[in-house]
């Protein structure tokens, strides 16, 4: 989990960045909006069309995003750890990956916050799903819950379904849904005493909710191909059921990797992916198991360490809460041992704890939307999100939906979730013959972090050289 200190300072000026906004003329939106900075102490011109920049002479990296009315401040990455160089090589390629999926916004009374994606990863319609996503300092407005629902990417993206949840429950509980979106309940989980990782103050690391995260870059078993971190809690007495709690979310270098595997399809990729939407869904989710690209969990058994479910990817955008059920083994007297693998630096962990306390019994209540409208065609778009059926609301790039659900402010404690049902389609087009070849090594349980792995280190490699950049010197 260590970095240089080039790292370091390279991390700091991407992904902790001036706080103010810069004026841009319109016409110039599609120079300013592709383009990365780069401040160095010295330069080298090679050629007209080539300068040379060592590692070493850098000193800021600027890269440059629409201000949304200044939400999207959430999207900033942070963390420690080797990984976080990995965000450093997908500015050097000259990519930007965010969360393909549909961005939820809600309307503080001022303006709109950026929460979160939802359903991500469901790339087919063979594979679409139900996220729930967590809404902590929901606000109503002149009893309104307003949200904006956009979609910022190169896709189609089909929301079927949509409803806001809510939990009514006291002031000494917090609440969360798991991924199957059964409710559960805790108060003051425990943090593990101790956990596998070479960083000498690990466990403090994923004490607090700080941005200090753990990017799955080590190996709790030398011989396994997948990031992993054992973590050892103390088991109350007598304890038999406990809640694991992550904060979590997929890593920069997650999307580059798997922006990365899409190319190899070259100008087959659209009719791939095509075929994918009559795939058997079982296939895919097991076929995604066996790469972790979810965030997999094992507890540790006399027999062995034995898999218990997985969180489901959330996305880059930001992270988020999740709960998931544990049954401790009747073996473990005084302390578990939990594993959590994935993809090689596919996931950025935060935070982790332990809840034994109960589930309390409490009555979710759905509230349907009241209100939404497309930001495109003013279509009303209540009826094909009122139930799972075969009726979409169909985002394309840069449309929204503005969505409401009635609703006052309590003086009970309650606890919001948005339920979300569908999918969504890259538009995106690739170049070149499909590598068949590397193609075929995916079919491999545990390639997709083989691969990561592997492009990480041939990425450190040219970190190493120092940045070759290709620039238009040229008069215009």
């Amino acid at each position: 989990m260590r970095m240089s200190n080039l790292l370091a300072m390279l991390i700091q000026n991407i992904f902790f960045p001036r706080r103010h906004s810069n004026k841009y003329k319109k016409s110039d939106e599609h120079i300013v909006l592709n383009e990365v900075q780069i401040y160095a102490r010295a330069e080298k011109l090679q050629d007209s069309t080539h300068l040379s920049l060592p590692i070493s002479s850098i000193t800021r990296v600027d890269i440059f995003s629409k201000d949304k009315k200044r939400t999207n401040e959430n999207h900033t990455m942070s963390g420690i750890g080797v990984g976080v160089g990995a965000a450093v090589v997908a500015v050097i390629v000259g990519l930007a990956i965010a969360c393909g999926c549909p961005h939820v916004y809600t309307y503080d009374g001022t303006e709109y916050q950026f929460k979160g994606g939802v359903f991500s990863s469901a790339i087919y319609s063979s594979l679409e799903k139900t996220d729930y996503l967590p809404l902590d300092g929901l606000m109503s407005t002149n009893g309104k819950y307003k949200f904006k629902v956009m979609n910022s990417e190169q896709e189609e993206q089909n929301i079927n379904h949509m409803v806001l949840m809510k939990v009514p429950h006291d002031a000494q509980t917090q609440v969360l849904l798991d991924k199957t979106g059964h409710v559960h309940t805790f108060q003051t989980p425990i943090t593990p005493f101790s956990t596998s990782l070479s960083n000498d103050n690990a466990e403090q690391t994923l004490k607090y909710r700080d941005g200090r995260s753990y990017w799955f870059n080590e190996k709790g078993n030398p011989s396994s191909v997948f990031g992993s971190v054992i973590l050892t809690f103390e088991r109350p007495a007598e304890a038999k059921q406990a809640k694991l709690i992550v904060n979590a979310k997929n890593s920069l270098w997650a999307g580059y990797i798997f922006e990365d595997f899409s190319s190899l399809f070259g100008t087959k990729f659209q009719k791939f992916q095509s075929r994918q939407d009559k795939a058997d869904k079982e296939k895919l989710d097991r076929w995604q198991k066996e790469q972790a690209l979810s965030l997999m969990v094992y507890i540790e058994t006399d027999k062995g360490w034995q898999l218990v479910d997985y969180f489901p990817t959330t996305g880059n955008t930001s992270a988020r809460d999740m709960i998931m059920p544990v049954t401790i083994p009747s073996s473990r007297q005084d302390k578990i041992r939990i594993k959590l693998e994935s993809a090689f630096m596919f996931w950025e962990l935060d935070y982790v704890g332990m809840d034994f306390s109960p589930d309390k019994t409490l009555e979710p209540q759905l509230v349907p939307a009241s209100y939404a409208i497309k930001s495109t065609s003013s279509s009303n778009e209540l009826a094909s999100l009122a139930s799972i059926d075969s009726k979409y609301c169909k985002l394309l790039q840069n449309e929204y939906l503005s969505i409401e659900f009635d609703g006052q402010g309590s003086m009970q404690q309650e606890s919001y979730f948005l339920v979300s049902t569908g999918y969504y389609h890259s538009l995106k087009q690739y170049a070149g013959k499909p590598d068949l070849g590397l193609l075929k090594q995916f079919k491999k349980k545990g390639y997709f972090s083989e691969y990561s792995e592997k492009r990480f280190k041939e990425a450190q490699q040219l970190l190493a050289k120092g940045i070759n950049l290709q620039v238009d010197l040229k008069p215009k």
